[in-house]
């Protein structure tokens, strides 16, 4: 593109200086045509900004989050770059028994409030398009148990009756990336910080996000 506009220019200065134009018009016009062949290559790379490999496009998100690589067997986008979200966190446990969980993790879900989910890639068109609706992540455990009230707590809940527990959360990702489980659109994140929300921020989702 670059090269294009410096041989336009130079078109533009030979036909002025072949039909007898003074040379301040000339280079005025010259630099106006520059201008505008700057502008329009410009306006086409930011059209092309959110096109990604895969045929997708991704929404518009925080510039916090670079794609850095996808791998077409997975179907898989991988951003990098480190922000943070607000939202709500769900703790999936495994049911040894049909009422007692036997204290392992199956997921973490974090559900983003609606100003964090806009923060977030999601494919808007292509293949398996999808809205953010969760985040599967991956936390440190001592800040989930801490979340939750400390490791006693958090041990008598993952060894009790319910299914999932939720909190409030302050979630920090350094990697993030978007792919396909399930015929259906997925999002994963790995969190570097865990933390509680304040009592004023503490309005949570209501139900556990399902699906892969």
């Amino acid at each position: 593109m670059v090269c294009l506009t410096l041989r336009s220019s130079s078109l533009l200065w030979s036909l002025g200086r072949a039909f007898g134009a003074p040379l301040s018009y000339t280079l005025a016009t010259m630099k106006k045509i520059a201008a505008i062949l700057i502008a329009l290559v410009t306006l086409s790379a930011l059209a092309q900004g959110d096109k990604a490999g895969g045929n997708v496009t991704f929404s518009k998100h925080s510039p916090a989050l670079q794609l850095a690589s996808y791998d077409e067997q997975t179907h898989t986008h991988k951003f990098r770059g480190t922000i943070k979200l607000t939202g709500t966190l769900f703790v999936i446990f495994d049911m040894g028994a049909p009422n007692r969980a036997n204290g392992e993790i199956n997921f973490e879900k974090f559900v983003p409030d609606p100003e964090s989910a806009a923060l977030l890639p999601a494919v808007v068109q292509g293949f398996h398009p999808g809205k953010v609706q969760h985040v599967n992540l991956r936390a440190p455990l001592d800040q989930v148990e801490s979340l939750f009230g400390g490791k006693q707590a958090f041990a008598r809940l993952s060894h009790g009756t319910a299914h999932e527990v939720s909190e409030r959360a302050e979630v920090v990702l350094d990697n993030y990336s978007a792919t396909v489980e399930c015929d259906s659109r997925t999002y994963w994140g790995h969190a570097v910080s865990v933390a509680p929300l304040s009592e004023t921020q503490r309005i949570a989702a209501k139900q556990v996000p399902h699906g892969c």
